[in-house]
Formats: structure tokens, sequence, C-alpha cells
């Protein structure tokens, strides 16, 4: 009613002669305009947030929007024209300060606070603003540029900004952005402070970006972008000698002050570890997942990041760009589905960085990057502008540089999404055969990535371009091509022996001739020696058995023979030798050293059968011993064993040499990283020779049965190291069966024959394939649960084998679920854990160490992850709410979880690590059951794998598992009689990762 009237009056004003009652009138007008526009801010954030803390519950338990806020937004939407109205009148009267005065002040209040309340995911109904905006475009063009300055901030732009983003209708989008660039368009050089005015500049660059897309949008869109990128160029350059560490603050500073919204706080704690070095990040990623932001804020957040991305390239010294890119990738994480609105600001980056060249190079590459990683490719619409980019970059014309770059990330593109599969092959296909040999070497090396990725399909066209670039005149090509060769063999998409045949065709070359095979480039000689390591045994046909009814064991194809024998052989000559490569130029000692360390890589892959390891050969010979010389008069099979172990011994003292050897080149990172390599394979090679003697010459108790002739590691199907049990057929036969240990314990039901029983379920399936059901597991489990404690197990040993019992059968509880179909495989994790929780009720604390034993079983399946967490957080919560009445019982649990969270490097781990070591020192010189086998548990979980390495992961289970070490050997000599200084001195050598001076002399005394 107030607007009408005021608007009927001023109606009266307009028409009437100009005269001191008219101005009077006039300006009341002009201060309720004001008043009006100040009551209807106070107005929807009161009520605004009073409807949505009353949310309607209907009977059946879902909640519904109340119909007050709809009420609310109508009724502040009616209000807001009002006032629009009144503004677009009053400015058409001329030379009235009051009036102009009134209208800019009132657009501030309106720009920075009313319209960002209009957002689509604050109201259900439908309000056309497309007028409002048009109405506000049209006052802000006849106030004076000065009135302007106030509203033209960092605070408006984001929330104008942010409004924008969330705008689904094309003349909305159009109308919002000719808005936003009639406000900003009055800032000059010295209007704002520097930092602002960046700010501001870097958001209306990233706006612009993002509407040039929208074909309604585009030339305002660009006006918008061009206004961004020229403020951004007249922002004063920081000199870096003279940088105010307080920068970033006041930069945060701006951002935080641009919202009132409580959530939004904490996004900028993670914008605040973008951009500062030291600042610790205070809400995991993981938090935002969980509580997801609205869409306003979720673009406002994508906003910022955009923003700090422009102004990283016209302002390195105040944002790094790296950080920048950091904090996008972190944010899609949580909200992909902005993906699509990034890659238009990254693009235009790509696009400066293209025309600025050489300063700009990393920067670039960084963006292309970007742009073939999982947070854009894996969004559809994302995919679909980065592939229009990305492949107008592959094409005549452009730099070489750019382009082998483009083609080496498709593997990467298709592995996020495996649509653009086709697309990325006719792209290898056309470069593959280009005139320039960079181009040709990035597309074989892209089409090695895919095959490695298993992500080829249609091989047989494949394999066409890869038997051209055999022959290339370009050895890196060549080395390239191989390598998909080989890829294609461990995928099993070829066979070893057809692909050996072919490239000695191709090649020219006879494998089983060592001078040939020399006489190829360095890099073809790489590529082959590490295809020589992909051989095995051959598979019979189904059909192919013996008389008596039984398949013949598999044997060594022929062309793995002539593999195995090249290796040797050129393991074995000297020339290929480091030591050698000393006197040669560095590119030549590297190259040495990368085919040395293939060669010894391959046959560390082999098992002892492959390798032409024969066991009875060996038994026969009598010459076992350390000083035995190869002669004429032996057999092939004793030769072959000696070879290998003479390999072994060089390579040891190649790989631990090679780091005071690499110092003749500079090349010492690179040849450190080489050796850890090498060693690790001779190590390899070193395990199987001894695995194989003592299949030999070991125990005759623990040498037949399960043991053939090549040793414990063996290859599945096609000779790769296999692990196969140690004990053989005669000591199987004597174990009572499954069917005997049941009768035991219902004769005679106590806690060592409950623990067999456990340690039984699943033995007696005749066929291993068979698996049983998870209810039968538990059901079985359950007969004998009420029995495992119902006598003391005093002795750690027994408490050790109940303890490994409940671990066993929860194990074979997770292999019937894994056997289980996609379908029902949560539903049946959902059984278990209701199962382990009813004993819990019934048998006490001992179901939670079945609870743990589950989760060090289960993998980290989708369908397993609520029951899992629901279990940690049971036990981990455990310990503040007396869940456990035994200490020993909450220790061995935490253990448990604390070796499953080891898998992925969880932070947790560390801590629970402390309670363990803080209870070993509690106890003093008593033993403590729980923590020290939960110890023992998480070192055997964290040394699994390569643990030999710089990757930040590997670097974290490394110290893990050195720190537990120290703290086993420290309970170790708190158990013995009296302290041996040996011990000790051996936990300090192992928790600083080097022999201490004290561990040598204590060493020596003992020879002594």
């Amino acid at each position: 009613e107030i607007l009408r009237g005021c608007s009927t009056l001023l109606h009266r004003v307009m028409a009437a002669d100009a005269h001191d009652e008219n101005d009077t009138l006039l300006s009341q007008i002009a201060n309720m305009v004001q008043y009006l526009t100040t009551t209807l801010t106070s107005y929807l954030n009161q009520c605004i947030h009073a409807s949505f803390s009353k949310v309607k519950v209907t009977y059946d338990g879902h909640q519904h929007e109340n119909t007050q806020i709809a009420d609310v937004f109508e009724l502040g939407y009616d209000w807001l024209r009002g006032i629009c109205d009144l503004m677009a009148r009053l400015v058409l009267i001329k030379d009235n300060n009051i009036a102009i005065n009134a209208v800019s002040g009132s657009i501030e209040k309106i720009t920075a606070t009313v319209l960002p309340q209009f957002t689509p995911d604050s109201f259900t109904a439908t309000f056309d603003m497309t007028s409002i905006y048009s109405t506000l475009v049209s006052c802000i063009n006849s106030l004076p540029q000065k009135k302007l300055l106030p509203m033209a901030n960092a605070s408006v732009a984001l929330r104008l900004g942010s409004l924008s983003l969330t705008l689904q209708d094309d003349a909305e989008m159009n109308q919002m952005v000719e808005l936003i660039v009639t406000v900003f368009k009055c800032l000059d050089d010295t209007s704002d402070d520097g930092s602002s005015k960046m700010f501001t500049g870097g958001i209306l660059t990233a706006l612009g970006c993002v509407f040039r897309c929208r074909p309604t949008c585009f030339d305002s869109a660009t006006q918008l972008n061009k206004l961004g990128e020229s403020i951004l160029q007249r922002t004063p350059r920081q000199k870096q000698e003279h940088k105010d560490e307080s920068d970033g603050v006041h930069l945060m500073d701006i951002i935080t002050s641009s919202t009132d919204c409580e959530n939004f706080q904490s996004l900028i704690d993670i914008i605040s570890v973008s951009i500062s070095d030291t600042e610790p990040a205070s809400v995991p990623l993981n938090f935002w997942r969980r509580r997801p932001l609205s869409l306003s804020d979720q673009c406002s957040g994508l906003l910022l990041g955009m923003s700090l991305l422009h102004i990283s390239i016209t302002s390195p010294e105040r944002v790094k760009f790296e950080r920048a890119l950091a904090f996008i990738r972190s944010f899609l994480q949580c909200y992909s589905r902005l993906a699509s609105r990034v890659v238009p600001s990254i693009i235009d980056v790509a696009r400066t960085c293209l025309a600025l060249q050489s300063p700009s190079t990393q920067k670039l590459l960084s963006s292309l990057e970007f742009l073939s990683s999982p947070c854009i490719v894996s969004d559809p619409h994302g995919a679909h502008l980065a592939w229009a980019f990305l492949s107008s970059l592959v094409k005549d014309g452009v730099p070489t540089a750019v382009r082998s770059a483009v083609i080496r990330l498709l593997p990467e593109m298709c592995s996020s999404n495996k649509r653009l599969f086709r697309r990325a092959r006719n792209v290898i296909g056309k470069s593959i055969v280009a005139q320039d040999p960079i181009i040709r070497m990035s597309a074989t090396a892209a089409l090695s990535d895919l095959a490695n990725l298993d992500l080829l399909r249609d091989v047989e066209q494949i394999l066409g371009w890869v038997q051209n670039r055999l022959t290339d005149d370009e050895p890196a090509v060549v080395y390239y091509a191989l390598e998909v060769l080989r890829y294609l063999v461990v995928n099993e998409d070829l066979e070893f022996d057809l692909v050996i045949r072919v490239l000695e065709k191709r090649l020219d070359v006879d494998i089983s001739n060592v001078d040939m095979v020399l006489g190829l480039d360095a890099f073809a000689l790489e590529g082959l020696v590490a295809l020589m390591g992909e051989g095995g045994l051959e598979e019979e046909d189904d059909d192919d058995e013996s008389n008596n009814g039984e398949e013949d064991e598999p044997i060594v194809s022929s062309q793995s023979v002539k593999a195995v024998s090249l290796l040797v052989e050129l393991a074995s000559l000297p020339q290929l030798l480091i030591k050698d490569g000393i006197g040669q130029k560095d590119e030549a000692f590297l190259s040495s050293v990368r085919i040395q360390k293939k060669i010894y890589g391959s046959l560390a892959g082999y098992s002892a059968e492959v390798l032409g390891l024969d066991s009875e050969s060996i038994r026969a010979w009598d010459g076992i011993d350390s000083s035995a010389e190869i002669s004429k008069d032996m057999n092939s099979e004793v030769k072959r064993y000696l070879c290998l172990k003479e390999i072994v011994l060089s390579g040891l003292d190649f790989a631990t040499g090679l780091s005071a050897k690499a110092n003749h080149v500079g090349k010492i990172d690179e040849a450190k990283e080489s050796g850890a390599e090498l060693l690790e394979s001779v190590t390899a090679i070193g395990k199987t020779l001894l695995q194989f003697e003592e299949d030999v010459h070991g125990s005759f108790l623990f040498r037949g049965g399960q043991f053939s002739s090549h040793g414990s590691s063996e290859k599945s199907s096609k000779g790769k190291a296999e692990s196969r049990s140690h004990v053989s057929k005669s000591v199987l036969s004597s174990l009572p069966v499954a069917s005997s240990i049941q009768d035991m314990f219902e004769s005679d039901p106590r806690s060592s024959s409950a623990t067999a029983v456990l340690y039984s379920i699943g033995s007696s399936q005749s066929d291993p394939s068979t698996l049983l059901q998870a209810e039968d597991v538990l059901t079985q489990i359950s007969e004998c649960f009420g029995d495992i404690d119902n006598e003391p197990l005093v002795d750690p040993a027994f408490q050790a084998m109940q303890i490994c019992s409940l671990v066993h059968c929860m194990d074979t509880v997770w292999k019937s679920i894994q056997g289980a179909d996609d379908s029902v495989k949560e539903e049946l994790v959902d059984q278990v854990v209701a199962q382990t929780e009813e004993w819990s009720e019934t048998y006490g604390e001992k179901a939670y160490v079945a609870m743990a034993a589950f989760v060090l079983a289960a993998d980290d399946s989708s369908q397993c992850w609520a029951g899992m967490t629901k279990i940690q957080n049971t036990i981990l919560e455990g310990q503040g709410n007396y869940l456990f009445e035994s200490e020993d019982t909450r220790l061995l649990c935490l253990g448990l979880v604390a070796a499953r969270l080891s898998r992925n490097a969880d932070a947790r781990v560390t801590g629970l690590i402390d309670i363990l070591e803080q209870s070993l020192s509690e106890y003093g010189r008593q033993t403590c059951f729980g923590a020290l086998f939960g110890l023992g548990v998480i070192v055997t979980h964290l040394v699994r794998g390569n643990i030999i390495g710089t990757d930040p992961s590997v670097t974290w289970r490394r110290e893990q598992a050195t720190r537990i070490m120290s703290l086993l050997l420290s309970a170790f000599n708190n158990c013995l009689a009296e302290e041996n200084e040996v011990v000790l001195d051996l936990a300090s050598s192992i928790k600083c990762g080097q022999a201490t001076d004290c561990l040598s002399r204590s060493c020596s005394d003992l020879d002594s």
C-alpha cells in the first residue's frame, strides 16, 4: 500500500510544475524508497530464516517445504518490483541530488543483499526476474559514475556472480550479465584498493568465460570478460622483494565479508590452504561430501577458485597458479556436476599461455593436464567441452610440443570416460603415421598407455599400426611399439609365442642369437628385454587329457625357453655390466642401467620351472657349494642354476654400488631410483633360488606334495609367481578331517575344541571354487561361539591361535559374500553386522574381536562401505563409552581396525599406534597380549607390497613399520630375564633407518 501511495504521489509531482512543496514531497518519496529497501532486506533475512526453520512433516515421515516460504518470496518479489518501478521514475527527475542519492543507496542494498536471496534453490515458485534486472540496468545507466563506486566492490561481484551461475533462463542470464557490466564499468585506476579490485577483476573475467559459451549472452559476456581482464591488467603488480605476508589474509577477509552463510566459512578454510603455505586445513574434503553446500554456495566456491586462477596469470606473485588449480580440483571432487563451468576458464588460461609461449609453458601444460583429469572428463558436459578444445590442438599447424603433450593425455581421458576411446583412437591413428618423429613417438606412447590400462578394443586394427612402427627410423617409437605388445601379452590379448615369432620377422633378429640381439638400438633392446619377461607355461587344450582321465601339467612354452636363455646370457655378458658404463657418456651409462634393470626385472617375474631349474638334476649333482665353477661337463640344468646364482651376486654388487658410480655422471636421483628397482628384482630372483633350494635340499617332511620342481614361487597358468603351500601331502593327510573335529567338539565342548572347529570351517569343501553361503558359515560360528571363552587361556600361543581362528572364520564369511551376486552383497554385509551385534549381546566382548576380524577381511568395495564404517565407529568410539571390559580385548580390536585403515594410509592409524604404544609403557615388564598382537597385525599389513620408494604413502608405511618394529623389539627385550643391549641397539637402528655405532660394536662383541 505504501508503494502504491508513493507511486501515485510521484506521478502527481512529475505531472505538476516545480515548486517548493513538490520538492519536499519528492524528497519524502526518495527517503521512503530508501526506507522500503532497508525494510525489505530485513524482512527477507528474518522471514526466510523463520520459514525454513519450520519444516512441515507429513504422515509418511517425509519433509515438505512450508507454504509460508512461497508466500514470503511472492510478497518480497512484488515489494522489490515496486521499489524498482519507483526508482526508474525517480532517476528521470533532473537536477535532484536527493533522488539520485536515494536511488544509488537503494540499488547498492538490492544488488548486495536482496537479489542474492532470489536464487532458484531457495524456492519452488518461478519468478520472472528479467524485468527487475532490466530496470536496474536502466537506473544504473542514469546515475553518475561516481555514485556507482561504493557498490562496485568484490562483495557485490561475488554475490551477483554466484547468483548468475544459478540461473537457468537465457534471458535472465543475459540481463544479469548486463547488470554486472553496468555496475562495474565505473572502476578505474584510482578506485578501490589493489587486492579488492584484483579479486573483482578475477571474478568478472571468470564470469565472462562461463557465459560466452551461451549464444544469447555472447556479446555481453565478451564485454564482461574484457572488463575483468582490463581491471586485472590495471591492478598494480607487487614486487617480490616487498611482498607482504598478510596479503593472503587480507584477500580472505574480503571473501569472508562477502557472505553471511555459516557453512560457507568452512569453505573459506579450504581456500586459505590453497593460497597459504603454513595454515593447516581445518575441514577435510570428506566433510563436504557428507554435508553438501547449497547450490548458490557451490557456485560461490567455484567462482572463488576460477577468480584465483585468473589472478594467478596476471599476478603470480600474489596467487600461485598450481594452488588455484589444486583448489578447483579439490572442489570438483565434491561437486563434480560443476565441471563444465570450469572448462571455459581453463581454456581461456590455456589460450593466454599459448599466446605468451615460453614464459608460460608450465602453466599451459598444467592447464592441459587439468582438462584431461577425471574431475573434468568424468562429467559428460565437461568432457564434451574439454574434448572440443583439446582435439583442436592435435591438428597440423599446432606447435609440436603442444600437440605431442595433448596426445599423451588421451589415455588418461579414456580411463576417466571410456566413451572418448574411439575419438582418441582416431587421433592416435592419424598421428602415428605423421612425418614428425616426435608426434609418432607421442602417439605410440599413448597407445602403450592405453594398452597398459587395458582400454584397447579392436586389437586387430591396432596390431597393424604397431607392426608398422616396429621398423620405424626413430628408436623411441620402436621402444613404445614393443611396450604395446608387452601390455597386450600381459592382458592376454596376444599369445607370447606368437608375438615373439612376429618380432623375429619384423626386426630381422633371432632371439636365440645374442650377437644379433645386441646389434639392436639401445631403445629397442630395452623394450625387447622387457617383453622377454612375459613368457610362461603353455596351457593345454581342454580335450588333451591323459589316459587316466587327468590333465597333463602345463609345460614351459618353446619361446619362453628361448627368452629366458637370452635374458641369462645378457645378464652374464660383460659389455652390459653397469661398472663398464662409467667411462661412457652420461646417456650411454643411463641406457646401460635401464637395460640391466629390465633384464633383472624380467628374470624376477619367472618361477624356478620357467627359469630352467630342475630339482632332480641338482639332487644328482655332487658339487653344491659356494666355490663350484661352471664346467663343460655339467649338464644344462646345473649350469643354469650356477649362472643364476652368479647373476644374483653380481646384481647385488651393481645395485649397492650404483649410487657411488652415478656421481661420475651427475645423475644421482635417477641412479638411486634405478638402484632401488634393481635391488628389488635381484631380491626376487634370490628368493626364487632360495625357495628352489629349500624344495631340493630341505626337510623331507615339508618338501613333497604341494611343491613341484619349480618351488613355491610358481606361475598360475603362464608361469607367473604364485604363492603355494610349503606343507607336503603326507603331512596334510595326517591331519584330522573337519567331521572328526566337529565330533570332538560335540563330545567335549571346550575352548580348544571350539577353536579347532572355527579353524576347520570351509575346509570340508571338496571343490575349493564352491563357497559356503554366508548364512551357513554364521550358523556354524554361532554353534561354537559360546564355548570359545568357557575356560581361560593363559598361554599367549593358545590365545594367538584362538584369535587367528576367529580371523579365519570371518575371512571365510567374507569370501562367501564375495562369491555372491553384487545385488545381494550389501544385504549380506548387513546380515553379518547384525549377527555380530547379536553375539555381543549374548556372548560379550569376544564378539567385538569377530567384528574387527570381519573389517580386516573385507575389501573397500562400495557394497560394504556402510557396514564397515559402522563397525569401525563402534570399536573406535568404544574407548570412551566403556564398551570393553578387558583392556586386552580393547587393544586387540583397535589393532585389527588400524590394520584395515593402514591399507589406505589413513591418518588415524598413527593415533591408534600411539594408544598401543602407551599401553606397552604402562604395563612395564609385563606382557600385553592385545597390544602386541595388534601391532604385529598392523606391521604385517604395512609391509605388504613395495615399501621402497619416495611416494608419500610408501614413505608413511615405511615409517610406521619401522616404528612398530622398534616397539616390538623393545617389548621383546622387556620379556627377557636380563635386558640385552644388542636388541635395544637393533631397535634404535631400525627407528633411525641406519646402523648405529653402538650396534656395530655390540655385534663385534658378540663375535668375539
